[in-house]
């Protein structure tokens, strides 16, 4: 153990610890909540603007070594007994939370997420890529084709928020040349810019859990 404190913010006790083998942090938020969770936390600054850092958020919850499947995210959404099941991706993190009040569905789905990130399949399928980023579409013969893909499809719901915009051009003034200027959800303006390769670089870079936070959620004994 690395260190133990009280936290009356949260009304909780608060136990690091340091895993020797990865070098990962490990922080135990312990108290009577019957809500128990688990989030893995990684660094994941945005080094430019084709959004492989989100299209990576969604292709590691695809399926892994350990539990191969064309989607385990949603497998574990529609057979799980889970209170929050999700995945973010902001400016600087990425995180996976999960949380349960039955111990035992937390622990495999712990389990799940951990495999995701140790040996996941889009290290090895590029097809998974091509579903979460981007591709072209073709309906049928006389249809006309179009671009298509889960990130592609969800960058377009940002266009209209008039305060993620204001945001941007704040940071693109206050950072200029700076990985804090780079915004999330610009796929549509750099996609000839993207290749699964590039995506990839992404795991290499920031997917090592000595560059991560591990929290969980436990209750009090």
């Amino acid at each position: 153990m690395k260190s133990k404190e009280f936290s009356s913010l949260l009304n909780s006790e608060l136990l690091t610890f340091t895993h020797e083998q990865s070098g990962g942090e490990l922080i135990c938020i312990q108290n009577d909540d019957p809500e128990l969770a688990f989030g893995v936390f990684y660094h994941t600054p945005y080094v430019d603007e084709t959004d492989t850092n989100h299209i990576f958020e969604h292709a590691i919850l695809s399926g892994s070594q350990k539990y191969p499947s064309k989607n385990i995210f949603f497998d574990m959404n529609n057979k799980s007994y889970h209170t929050n099941l999700n995945a973010f991706t902001y400016n600087t993190f990425t995180s996976y939370p999960v949380a349960s009040q039955n111990q035992e569905q937390l622990m495999k789905l712990a389990d799940v997420y951990l495999s995701c990130m140790v040996q996941p399949d889009i290290l090895t399928n590029e097809n998974i890529f091509k579903r979460e980023a981007i591709r072209y579409q073709l309906q049928d013969k006389d249809a006309p084709i179009t671009m298509s893909g889960t990130v592609f499809s969800e960058d377009f719901s940002s266009l209209t928020n008039a305060e993620t915009e204001a945001n941007r051009n704040i940071r693109r003034t206050l950072f200029p040349e700076n990985y804090t200027s780079n915004a999330i959800g610009y796929l549509h303006h750099n996609y000839k810019d993207l290749t699964y390769e590039k995506m990839l670089d992404t795991y290499e870079r920031c997917y090592h859990f000595d560059n991560s936070i591990i929290m969980e959620g436990a209750v009090g004994i």
